[in-house]
């Protein structure tokens, strides 16, 4: 394959991957902020502490395992946020996030076999998931933008929970103040 053929090829692979991904974003952004609302991540920490974790996963080293192992690493930290070592049950938060980035492969995995199920008459995604590092890498690369979409959303999703706890705080705070003492 000459050079302007792998281009396009890439840049078409690259368009139906982010097509894929984009098409189940909804279920991932709801699967996080389950995790999000369970765990009651704005009630434990102010601050965000995923801007770390972030950091780490878009390293251009980053993997799935370096990521969930410096999730990990937070349990340990004595200063680290109060969120890594909030349980639910028996099950840490950090413990739990790292097995829903685990999970994140059931998307993955439906990403794979869409890709490879697309375009009948000229597959030629299909044909080059047939070679099994390819597709091996390929998996891995999907898995990866998944698990840094997650923590992105999730980032976000403790900011507006913290920002919607402190805005409903000072709502309680000024109707308390204007209530008439009953006697």
């Amino acid at each position: 394959m000459d050079i302007k053929k792998r281009s396009r090829f890439q840049m078409r692979l690259d368009l139906k991957v982010e097509s894929e991904i984009g098409l189940r974003m909804d279920s991932v952004i709801l699967q996080l902020q389950k995790l999000a609302h369970d765990y009651k991540i704005h009630q434990k920490d102010k601050k965000t502490p995923f801007r770390n974790i972030l950091a780490v996963a878009m390293e251009f080293s980053a993997s799935l395992e370096s990521i969930k192992g410096f999730i990990k690493y937070q349990i340990g930290r004595a200063n680290s946020s109060p969120i890594w070592k909030h349980s639910l049950g028996d099950k840490l938060f950090a413990t739990k996030l790292a097995e829903e980035l685990n999970a994140l492969s059931k998307y993955t995995n439906d990403i794979i076999n869409s890709l490879e199920n697309s375009d009948a008459e000229n597959n030629d995604v299909s044909e080059y998931l047939k070679n099994p590092q390819q597709k091996a890498a390929l998996t891995k690369e999907i898995h990866l933008k998944l698990a840094r979409l997650y923590l992105g959303y999730l980032a976000r999703e403790h900011t507006a929970l913290v920002g919607e706890n402190k805005i409903m705080e000072n709502l309680r705070k000024e109707k308390n103040k204007h209530a008439k003492p009953v006697r």
